[in-house]
This record gives structure tokens, sequence and C-alpha cells, in this order.
């Protein structure tokens, strides 16, 4: 059985270790990599970029559903702003 990172169009075996690491670097903002490792699949373990996230000062904290059929939703009022990304 494999599955999917997304937003990295990996595909990964289940029985992959995924580790996401958050820091806080400054009051408003937060940084996230993420490391997989399977030496079945992979020679060596994989590090995503490192992602940045700023706090939006303005903004509410909005209940998701997490559903594949509001995700550009939720890419466009909360993903990509954070991560500083253009709207569209």
């Amino acid at each position: 059985m494999r599955a999917l990172l997304y937003s990295e169009n990996l595909a990964i075996p289940i029985a992959t270790r995924c580790v996401s690491k958050w820091w806080r670097r400054v009051g408003d903002t937060l940084e996230l990599t993420i490391t997989l490792t399977d030496p079945k699949t992979y020679t060596k373990p994989w590090l995503s970029e490192k992602k940045v996230f700023r706090l939006q000062p303005k903004e509410e904290i909005r209940e998701e559903i997490c559903v594949p059929s509001i995700e550009e939703e939720f890419n466009r009022r909360t993903r990509n702003p954070a991560a500083g990304l253009p709207g569209k």
C-alpha cells in the first residue's frame, strides 16, 4: 500500500517514517521542515524545503473541514497567505 505526500507529489510507502519539525523563530513566524526516511525506497533521508508561516494579525482563526472538495478554497484563504504566496 502506498500513500502520497500531495504538496510534493511524492509516493511513499505507509511504513515510511515522517518527522515534521516546527520552530517558532520570532513571535510571529513559524518554520516547518519535513524529513522522510525509508531505506527501502530512498537512498538517503528526504528533507523538504523550509516552509515559513507568518501570523496574519487581522485574520480570525476559522474552523476548517479537511476534505478534498474544499482544499482549493483552504489554500486560497489560509495556506497561501500564511506561506507568503500570492492569492488567486
